[in-house]
């Protein structure tokens, strides 16, 4: 009887630490199936990452207006520039053939 309480003990000494080791180790593995599985998303970063993207996406379209507003302006910029040309150059014949008339 005495062997069978000092085995007792022995596996009462041992056995726990050792269910305890198993245990954790069985932990950690779950925990790091489980991080691998869903990767941890910082909610707050999200919201940076939106609200830069939100950002991003108003500079890109204010940009393309002023794009747009740049050639339109450019190119009643020219329409202007050919019209003083040409009535310049209509100016200038009338003036040379006022002056052939006059000889």
């Amino acid at each position: 009887m005495s062997d069978l309480v000092i085995l007792a003990i022995i596996v009462l000494i041992f056995g726990r630490p050792m269910v305890n080791t198993i245990t954790r180790n069985q932990r950690k593995m779950l925990k790091m199936r489980l991080a691998a599985r869903e990767p941890v998303v910082d909610t707050a970063w999200k919201q940076e990452a939106e609200r830069l993207q939100r950002e991003l996406n108003s500079v890109r379209e204010t940009s393309t207006n002023y794009a747009l507003s740049l050639e339109a302006t450019i190119s009643r910029l020219e329409r202007r520039l050919e019209y003083v040309e040409m009535r310049n150059l209509s100016l200038m014949s009338d003036e040379k053939a006022r002056i052939q008339n006059e000889r």
